[in-house]
């Protein structure tokens, strides 16, 4: 983006920088240069996309927030023509890249619209290589996705709607059909990479043009360019080309159904049978886009070459034969009444002669009639009111075929009498074609050729809706008399026992009742029309609202009309189910075909309005894939294709009926969710997976369902010799499912009640179940969104509310704002009731000694998540964790010391501190007690943010500099010194206010504090005092848990740091001795953990008294100096930590003592060259640290360097070399804006010293 904003205008040297970059990359993108930074240079090739960006808003956007260009810096014509020849080179060598030729691919649509001369010649030159090359097909792979990005500038010869609208390659659409009929080998059943990608540029060229026989013009004596007369010609070659794609499409077909397991260019992640339905799928559409674009003479001239095919094949049912349904079915699509006239008759005779002739009884179909039958079923999908005119033979074909036998034979029928009843009864776009005018006009009263490539406004593509009939209707609510309610009936004879039935016929009448409830599902009410609501005080539920929401249906007015004959449909059904599924209870226990139907059924009784959930997901799919070709990012969103339009228009609808909104639970909707819940604990996995697919969508749909439907979900987590492993399965499945973990982390009252028993569910140890309760409490750990335990409504919201009740002219204001604070109060005190349970509950079960290892560690996380910042956490809870340092399992140790750190930083206690104005702060004298308000006078000088200056040292923050004739070296000074931690405090400026910590001497709060401890404070200090408790504490942490893999935990430094934090030095007289012989160790995890306590009390030690500081010093100087001329390889990188650790955020003249020891360290030859280089990098940690505030130090370490530049260890002049650049040449940086004139070491200098 800032590449693109630089180019144009009147100086055109980032022009001219532009071409030698772009001229220096190309080699890098060429496909013999492979590697991962190929990856980094085609994301760079974005800068296209800005480009157009940049040329819309300047040439095409006329009003905008955005900030207007002066004429003199906008992209100019040539500007636009070099940018398009600088990335011309890259663009031809890329497309063939073995990583980017998507990227490729996009870049190219952005600059096709610009400047389509350039680059389509190019990809036409690569096209017609690569798909004439027998011995690199790669290259096809490759030019497809090109191929497909350019079809909109080849077919309008180059022209940009919105710009200029020229016409730079006018030869452009003369090139359509020799592409087209050189794309036809790609469609290959032995390559399915290839088919796909060429049925996808197939189908981009179809959704843009008419496809009609224009050679007649030819003969008219119209005058004509030489362009229009070639196009003309070429036009009479679209029969013949669609004759030829049609007979290669049957070809793969056929293959499909002879050869399923063979498949080339197979994709990963994908079996023989996805990749085969995936490329039915994509032929299919292909030539839907083809079809609809069709004048009806090419049409029905398809039409029966494709009847012929079916009536001299038969394929197998599954991919070839579904493959060519859906062919089938999309023909339908766009001219039922044709299609039902060419393949209805012979194909509903066909079946009805060969049912008439077979045995009924037998379990297995003929394979004509099975074939025939499944062209029939495609013909019922997006059927218009032509189905009206076949109603007869329809009911006859119904009766003959739904209920035979064989299973395949009754569902291909319950489907086609589904997609029926789905089509009379929906809305839907019968129509989208690229013009709103059909294609039966002649091409001498029309011009198509205009028609190319042409885009439309969404506002004008004028969508005809095929709205149901009222005939198309009372046919729907006939065949739901004539078909389901005998089914119904007869199931529910079954239901009370008046009749037996076979397995077989039972799944049988299932099946024809789920096709039924499916196809006519836009027309029959919501179950819950009419039924009582269930109180939601009865679920626990507490609301100032009504909950009571409206019905939402997307209906038309006929359809509301029908709905009313329907209005006890769903309802009866529902009863239907309850029955079967008592009846399957008792009597057949083990049908799970049948339970997982009827689970299928309550699906659709509660949730379908018409419109899977599914479908609408694939349609999206599709849909943005399409629209990713046809983007044109130069005019923007005003012109698209209409087709396209229309699909997103068709999605939005669709949308629309799948909207999840939220309704009250009646009581029919608990007698589905019940059953549902017991069907989603059953002990078959089939049947639990359906259910619990199904209860998601339920639970996020009906106020208070999670409610309902816990207390069974919570028995079985409870060990009981009535539940068994699949009933503690499905339900730690149902808890894991996303509603029902937001449902546990909303109210302390819900985790109350759940989380206790799901910690405790231990009547199985399958790692399966292990696994699924780590999940789930992974899951709730993750989203921590736990409730507030005080509702408080503020008075800046209060106040708000008040004036505009006051505008509203509302009485009984303060009434309400009365039962307002009364109703937080309550509920306050109710969270903070419900969160004390839940904390006596989880410590209940960590102090179980029976606990099992893993509830140990699930519980301790859970109980570690709840901690607040606003309210203590309970003693026995903290009793727990400190208990757990000490514990035998090193995963619980580890949680415990972790948690415990946590729990000390909520119990410190708060320091004195004292205000400064930024007045005495930008006066360059120290800052005195007070907060003085700020003077008018102050002017710019001081603002509402404080005070800003350049960054780096001046006369306003020197006295907070590192000064060695400066420094709390008695303890007067110590007890009055003014120490400043925050490094970024003083360093570019003063905020308005700003609150330091009181000198030590004024520090009276935490010492105070030692006599008044919590109890949780309390027991913590006597652990901590226990000798034995230490110990065994010391010698836990010094273990090694991975040889060469652990290292400084900072985990354990942050628990001794809050330690020293808030009980100052109690603990240092316990800890030395312990602290002193692991230092001493030569062992690794020895020393690491002398270093974590050591670095503890370095860095916490800012608020101890002198006393206090000068025991430490006069301990550690000596321990330390110890250590470091005994560093070696395998503990100096604890001891680097534990000094970078120690110094950061710390004020260098509160520690001038260590800087002093690490000084006085350098450079003694202890240890050889090693020990020499590793207290080198010590202190150059410890100075780095100090950021700015030390210059005088960096002149110190200067020194030392400079004297040791050339010494004979390489490994001495490497940390030499590193000390130079990382801090003491650091600072001498004029690119960064940094003021330290004379005050740090100068790079200049010290060139010319070396």
């Amino acid at each position: 983006r800032f590449v693109v904003s630089l180019l144009g205008g009147v100086d055109q040297l980032a022009m001219d920088h532009f071409k030698k970059l772009m001229l220096t990359l190309k080699n890098f993108y060429h496909p013999s240069n492979t590697g991962s930074f190929q990856l980094r240079l085609q994301r760079f090739l974005c800068l296209a996309k800005y480009f157009c960006i940049r040329y819309h808003k300047e040439r095409l956007t006329t009003s905008s927030w955005y900030h207007v260009i002066p004429e003199t810096h906008c992209l100019t014509d040539s500007d636009v023509t070099e940018f398009c020849q600088c990335l011309r080179p890259i663009v031809e060598v890329s497309m063939f890249s073995r990583y980017g030729s998507m990227e490729t691919a996009r870049l190219l649509r952005d600059l096709v619209m610009l400047r389509p001369e350039l680059f389509i010649p190019t990809v036409l030159d690569k096209s017609y290589a690569a798909l004439e090359t027998l011995n690199e097909p790669h290259q096809i792979l490759n030019v497809m996705p090109c191929l497909s990005v350019v079809a909109r500038a080849l077919l309008t010869g180059g022209k940009s709607v919105g710009t200029d609208n020229i016409a730079r390659y006018p030869e452009g659409p003369t090139h359509l059909l020799p592409v087209l009929r050189c794309l036809l080998p790609g469609i290959d059943s032995n390559d399915f990479s290839k088919t796909v990608l060429t049925a996808t540029v197939i189908s981009a060229f179809a959704t843009l043009l008419p496809i009609v026989d224009c050679s007649e013009l030819l003969h008219a004596g119209r005058e004509l360019d030489e362009t229009q007369k070639a196009l003309c010609e070429a036009s009479s070659q679209w029969e013949d080309f669609l004759l030829q794609l049609l007979d290669r499409c049957f070809c793969v077909f056929e293959q499909l159904a002879l050869e399923p397991e063979v498949t080339a260019g197979r994709l990963a992640g994908m079996d023989d049978s996805s990749q085969e339905s995936l490329m039915g799928a994509k032929l299919s559409m292909s030539m839907l886009h083809l079809l609809q674009q069709c004048s009806p003479p090419i049409f029905e001239v398809v039409c029966k070459r494709m009847f012929s095919f079916a009536t001299a094949h038969v394929l197998e049912s599954k991919m070839a034969g579904g493959a060519f349904a859906d062919m089938l079915e999309n023909a339908c699509q766009i001219n039922p009444e044709l299609v039902w006239k060419i393949f209805f008759p012979h194909c509903c005779q066909t079946v009805l002669q060969l049912a008439a002739d077979g045995d009924p009884t037998s379990e297995k179909a003929d394979n004509d009639l099975v074939w025939n039958l499944q062209l029939i079923t495609s013909l019922g999908n997006g059927v218009d009111d032509t189905a009206l005119q076949y109603k007869e033979e329809i009911l006859c074909l119904l009766r003959a075929t739904l209920h035979m036998k064989n299973k395949e034979t009754y569902s291909m029928a319950s489907d086609f009498l589904a997609g029926l009843l789905g089509s009379q009864t929906t809305l839907f776009c019968p129509e989208k074609r690229s013009t709103e005018e059909d294609f039966t006009a002649s091409p001498l009263d029309r011009d198509y050729l205009k028609d190319w490539g042409a885009g439309m406004h969404v506002d004008d593509i004028n969508v005809k809706w095929h709205v149901p009939t009222e005939a198309e209707l009372d046919f729907a609510s006939f065949l739901l008399e004539q078909f389901l309610d005998p089914e119904m009936k007869k199931l529910q004879e079954l239901a009370d026992g008046k009749c037996e039935m076979e397995k077989e016929e039972f799944h049988l009448r299932l099946y024809i009742v789920n096709a039924c409830l499916e196809g006519a599902a836009s027309i029959l009410p919501d179950i819950g029309t009419g039924q009582p609501v269930i109180d939601p005080a009865r679920l626990q539920i507490a609301s100032c609202v009504p909950l009571t929401s409206p019905m939402f249906r997307c209906t038309c007015p006929s359809q509301d009309k029908a709905a009313k004959q329907h209005a006890s449909r769903r309802l009866d059904s529902a009863q239907l189910f309850h029955n079967l599924l008592d009846y399957i209870w008792k009597c057949r226990e083990d049908d799970t075909t049948a339970m997982t139907m009827i689970v299928n059924c309550y699906c659709i009784l509660v949730t379908d309005e018409g419109c899977a959930r599914e479908r609408v997901d694939a349609r999206q799919m599709y849909n943005e894939s399409r629209s990713t070709i046809f983007f044109d990012r130069v005019t923007g969103k005003k012109n698209r294709p209409r087709s396209v339009l229309i699909d997103r228009v068709e999605l939005q609808h669709l949308k629309r009926m799948v909207t999840r909104y939220t309704l009250p639970l009646t009581v029919a909707h608990i007698a589905v969710l019940d059953r549902i819940v017991k069907l989603s604990l059953s002990r078959y996995t089939i049947v639990r997976i359906a259910a619990q697919q199904v209860l998601p969508t339920f639970a996020c749909r009906f106020f208070g369902s999670i409610r309902h439907c816990l207390p069974a979900v919570l028995d079985c987590l409870k060990e009981s010799e009535s539940l068994t492993h699949e009933h503690l399965k499905g339900a730690l499945f149902i808890l894991h499912q996303e509603p029902f973990l937001i449902f546990m982390s909303g109210r302390y009252r819900d985790m109350q009640m759940i989380l206790p028993p799901l910690l405790q569910a231990d009547h199985s140890e399958k790692p399966s179940i292990v696994q699924l309760v780590k999940l789930i409490i992974r899951e709730l750990l993750v989203q921590g969104n736990y409730p507030s335990l005080h509702e408080c409504m503020t008075d800046d919201c209060l106040d708000a509310a008040r004036s505009l009740a006051e505008t509203c002219q509302l009485a009984g204001v303060e009434e309400l704002v009365a039962r307002g604070r009364l109703s937080e109060l309550k509920a306050s005190d109710e969270h903070v009731t419900a969160y004390h349970g839940l904390i006596t509950s989880l410590v209940q079960i960590l102090n179980d000694e029976k606990v099992r290892l893993s509830h140990l560690q699930f519980c301790g996380g859970v109980l570690s998540a709840l901690i607040r910042h606003d309210h203590p956490l309970p003693a026995p809870a903290v009793k727990v964790y400190l208990n757990g340092l000490v514990h035998d399992v090193l995963l619980y140790r580890r949680l415990s010391w972790g948690t415990l750190a946590i729990i000390l930083r909520q119990l410190r206690h708060p320091t004195d501190k004292i205000a400064y104005s930024a007045r005495e702060l930008i006066n360059g004298c120290r800052p005195r007690e007070g907060c003085d308000s700020l003077s008018p006078e102050d002017g710019e000088e001081v603002n509402n943010t404080g005070a800003q200056f350049p960054g780096g040292l001046r006369a306003d923050n020197s006295w907070i500099a590192y000064n060695p004739d400066n420094l709390p070296t008695t303890k007067e000074a110590w007890n009055k010194f003014q120490f400043v931690h925050k490094p970024h405090l003083g360093y570019a400026g003063w905020p308005r206010k700003l609150l330091l910590y009181a000198p030590p001497g004024e520090q009276h709060s935490l010492a105070d504090h030692q006599d008044n401890l919590s109890e949780s404070e309390a027991m913590i200090r006597d652990a901590f005092l226990s000798e034995e408790f230490v110990s065994k504490l010391v010698g836990f942490f010094s273990q090694e848990v991975q040889k060469g893999r652990d290292m400084f935990d900072t985990g354990r430094f942050q628990l001794f740091k809050s330690l020293f934090r808030n009980y100052l030095n109690s603990f240092v007289a316990i800890l030395r001795p312990h602290v002193e012989r692991l230092a001493q160790d030569p062992l690794e995890n020895n020393q690491r953990c002398a270093a974590e306590i050591i670095a503890a009390m370095l860095a916490s030690c800012r608020h101890w008294s002198y006393d206090q500081i000068e025991s430490l010093k006069e301990w550690l100087v000596p321990l330390l100096r110890s250590v470091f001329q005994r560093l070696s390889v395998d503990t100096a990188r604890d001891w680097y930590t534990c000094i970078s650790s120690s110094v950061g955020d710390r004020d260098p003249r509160s520690l001038y003592w260590l800087y002093e020891l690490l000084f006085s360290c350098q450079l003694t030859a202890d240890g050889g060259s090693f020990g020499d280089a590793s207290r080198l990098h010590v202190l150059e940690l410890a100075i780095c640290e100090t950021e700015w505030k030390a210059p005088l130090l960096l002149h110190r370490v200067h020194k030392l360097l400079h004297q040791n530049i050339s010494n004979p260890y390489n490994l001495i002049r490497k940390s030499v070399a590193s000390m130079l650049g990382s801090c003491v040449l650091r600072y001498d940086n004029r690119v960064m804006g940094l003021e330290f004139p004379g005050q740090v070491p100068a790079c200049k200098d010290f060139l010319d010293e070396l």
